[in-house]
């Protein structure tokens, strides 16, 4: 049962509890314990296309991308070198030679640059090789883009044939004081038969020009004796203007001015046995260029000859055995000029 007391503190409990319940009700009326309405917020100008962007950029995602080398790849490695005879392992670099061509120049062309003979080969059969291209910074996979034939002239032998002049006298002797002689004395001495020509200045002497005279006397010692005299040993030069040669003839002295032949090849499968010859001066043009002419102006161990329209100076190389060796199977397609 409960006493007495217990009643008397719940009734007070009780009454506390209702004061209190009618303060609160009397301080905020309108407390409700409903959830507020759902209210968006404010649009906010260029949100819409600024979301489609983010999606674009989450879709297709920005390269990385290097300029300066070296250019790394994410999830990609670089390429390398792997020697096997030596275990030595290298980057591949662009710029790396190959046979005497740059990597990048063999790639930009889709030529297999691991090819042991990859300098030697050549694509698009127009008798030039990869590396001749690549020298001339020609297209390997184009029959008509090549380096000019030109360029595969060689020299195979040179002959030489006497041509004696001796300069005897000139008239009036001693000349004149600030003139020429009128007439100069030149013997022919391999033309048999030949009395001394009587030449002026600008004639024509077997194929040389008569030019310049200078007079000069010299001391020299008689031999066999101690006697010092004056000698006459005017000069006078004689030219073939058209390959810019000059011969200087000493008075009373024997000159060679020798006939120069040279013979010539085109270093083209299966066409080294085809030479010609042509003679210091002469004019001549190749079959892989008809109508461009060229001109021997000398040669020795080298020809030089002259590109009359472009008015340059063209040096000849000496044809090698290995060469020779290298171009004289038969070609397997025939020879295209010059476009």
């Amino acid at each position: 049962m409960q006493q007495p007391w217990e009643r008397i503190i719940l009734a007070a409990s009780l009454a506390v509890l209702a004061i209190v319940s009618a303060g609160l009700a009397y301080i905020y009326p309108e407390v409700s314990t409903a959830l507020p309405e759902y209210k968006p917020p404010a649009f906010v100008i260029g949100a819409e296309k600024k979301l489609a962007d983010l999606q674009t950029s989450w879709k297709q995602p920005v390269a990385w991308n290097e300029t300066a080398p070296p250019v790394h790849r994410m999830f990609t490695s670089e390429r390398y070198w792997v020697f096997p005879d030596t275990m030595r392992i290298e980057l591949v670099n662009p710029n790396s030679m190959i046979q005497g061509m740059s990597l990048k120049w063999l790639e930009d062309f889709k030529i297999d640059y691991k090819s042991s003979t990859v300098g030697n080969e050549d694509p698009d059969n127009d008798l030039f090789t990869n590396k001749e291209e690549f020298d001339a910074q020609t297209n390997p996979k184009d029959q008509t883009s090549h380096p000019l034939y030109i360029s595969r002239l060689r020299l195979k032998d040179t002959s030489f044939k006497e041509f004696r002049l001796a300069f005897k006298s000139y008239d009036p002797a001693p000349p004149l004081p600030g003139k020429q002689p009128d007439s100069f004395y030149i013997n022919l001495i391999d033309l048999p038969g030949q009395p001394s020509r009587r030449v002026k200045k600008g004639d024509n002497l077997e194929g040389y020009i008569i030019g310049d005279f200078r007079f000069k006397m010299v001391k020299e010692t008689k031999a066999g004796s101690t006697v010092v005299d004056e000698e006459d040993r005017s000069e006078l030069d004689i030219e073939k203007p058209e390959i810019k040669f000059k011969f200087t003839l000493i008075r009373t002295k024997q000159m060679n001015s020798p006939e120069v032949t040279a013979e010539l090849l085109m270093l083209l499968p299966g066409q080294t046995e085809s030479t010609f010859k042509v003679s210091r001066g002469g004019e001549f043009e190749i079959p892989q260029q008809p109508g461009k002419k060229y001109q021997l102006l000398g040669a020795k161990d080298e020809a030089v000859i002259y590109d009359i329209a472009n008015k340059a100076e063209i040096r000849i190389p000496k044809a090698t055995e290995e060469e020779l060796k290298k171009y004289a199977a038969a070609p397997d397609s025939p020879t295209k000029p010059n476009p």
